[in-house]
């Protein structure tokens, strides 16, 4: 635990930087047993296959390599640079123990270091977290009862989708002991045709199929890994289901209720403005004849009248109408005898005039 090195620094803070300066001090040199290091100036060590340096993202990954490459090649002295421009120069120096007359040494070193790390660029390891993971996998594919060609999936929909019907074909595999799976099937598809609901899982274009792909995947989320023990608690408990499954039929029908509700105020609504706007045309066609002035007001509230009783018998008649013209239609289609007597109905109508 001596050789542990922590660093500890938020975004932007350097950590690039500082972990590139760490590799370069791998490569170039190696620490001795009382915690101090010395300069390798040898060659043909290949010493960066031995140093794994691992990040979080493709980006931070490509970026630290173009920082080593580039420091190694300052500190090489290569044409167009000066080892004097590299802001780990005086930390490598300190590091190593080295003299400000022995820069020659760091020079050669991070010469030869650049050349075997380019000529090997395939050993320069430093990747991110699931590349690494993924090249131990497929070193270990065997062990692990893997074919060498598999795929890394990254997006889980495909494999929901798969792990889905291949559960669905296990289900209606003929068996003789029906399978967890199979009961499974039996209960959902026999509680969606209770609701009167669509029961068809086995379409794989269907909607049922869709929000099933959908709640697998909530399982696979964070929130439920997170909840896991609490909701398999919850789950275990038959009454509490039970009591869970009636609360959330009697929220699924109170929208209904209040919307039959809604629709009888509505209709009253409806009503009595019918009512207002009759009573309002009366009024106008009073005010429109006292406005003219031509008649005494007895004519004038008589004509009111008059005109008001001409609207109620003119409103009833189209009323009737349209009884009279589905009845006949229910005549034609081969409804009972006795609604096959539009001479009664029109001498009804006349008597109601």
């Amino acid at each position: 635990m001596k050789r542990l090195k922590l660093c500890k620094a938020s975004a932007g803070s350097g950590k690039t930087y500082q972990l590139a300066l760490n590799y370069i001090t791998l490569l170039l040199g190696e620490r001795r047993e009382d915690g101090t290091w010395r300069l390798l100036d040898g060659s043909g060590r290949m010493r960066h296959r031995e140093i794994l340096a691992i990040t979080f993202t493709n980006k931070a990954t490509e970026e630290m390599k173009r920082r080593i490459v580039r420091e190694l090649a300052v500190l090489a002295g290569n044409p167009g640079t000066n080892d004097s421009d590299s802001s780990y120069r005086d930390t490598l120096m300190e590091t190593y123990g080295l003299r400000p007359d022995e820069s020659a040494r760091l020079r050669n070193a991070a010469r030869k270091a650049l050349s075997e790390l380019l000529y090997d660029f395939n050993g320069f390891n430093v990747s991110t977290i699931d590349a690494f993971f993924q090249s131990v996998l497929r070193s270990f594919a065997y062990e692990a009862d893997l074919t060498g060609n598999y795929d890394l999936e990254l997006d889980n929909k495909s494999a929901i989708e798969q792990g889905i019907a291949e559960t669905l074909a296990e289900a209606i595999r003929p068996s003789d002991r029906p399978t967890p799976a199979g009961r499974w099937l039996e209960i959902y598809m026999t509680a969606k045709i209770d609701n009167g609901e669509a029961f068809n899982v086995l379409n794989a274009d269907s909607s049922l199929r869709t929000s099933l792909k959908r709640f697998v995947d909530n399982l696979t989320g964070e929130d439920y890994q997170h909840n896991k023990q609490a909701i398999d608690g919850f789950l275990d408990n038959t009454d509490a289901v039970v009591t869970l499954e009636r609360e959330l039929s009697a929220r699924q029908s109170a929208p209904r209720r209040n919307q039959s509700k809604g629709h009888q105020a509505i209709k009253r609504r409806n009503t009595f403005h019918r009512i207002r706007h009759t009573e309002n045309n009366s009024r106008m066609d009073l005010r429109d004849i006292t406005a003219h002035g031509s008649k005494s007001p007895q004519d004038r509230f008589a004509q009111s009248i008059r005109g008001s009783i001409q609207r109620t018998r003119q409103s009833r008649q189209s009323r009737l109408a349209g009884i009279l013209h589905r009845r006949e239609s229910r005549r034609d289609r081969g409804f009972s005898a006795d609604m096959r007597r539009p001479r009664d109905c029109r001498s009804a109508a006349v008597a109601i005039l």
